[in-house]
């Protein structure tokens, strides 16, 4: 399945609206990338991941790396250091999916 249409698949099995999501990067996906993607993808670096608008723009490659769902556990990403648990995978596979907001 393309990685684009995972994100949309995602979207169409119940996962609420971008609006009502409660995974924010307010109280999700900023710790998250400052525990697992920084060392690597901080400012300076490519792909840098380290502002919101960034990690919007590469959802689709995040989400195949490094993200979780229905249909996979991607565990490609982050390289070395601490990983996340499936579960932050998927909390970040339904963030993702919702938009990254």
């Amino acid at each position: 399945m393309d990685p684009g249409d995972r994100l949309r698949w995602r979207r169409l099995q119940g996962h609420l609206p971008h609006q009502q999501h409660p995974l924010t990067n307010d109280n999700f996906g900023r710790q998250f990338f400052a525990t697992y993607c920084d060392r690597c993808h901080a400012a300076g670096t490519r792909p840098a991941l380290n502002t919101l608008a960034l990690i919007q723009a590469n959802s689709t490659a995040i989400d195949s790396s490094a993200a979780a769902g229905a249909s996979a556990v991607n565990t490609t990403m982050p390289q070395g250091g601490a990983t996340p648990t499936e579960a932050e995978r998927r909390q970040l596979g339904e963030w993702l999916a919702c938009g990254a907001r």
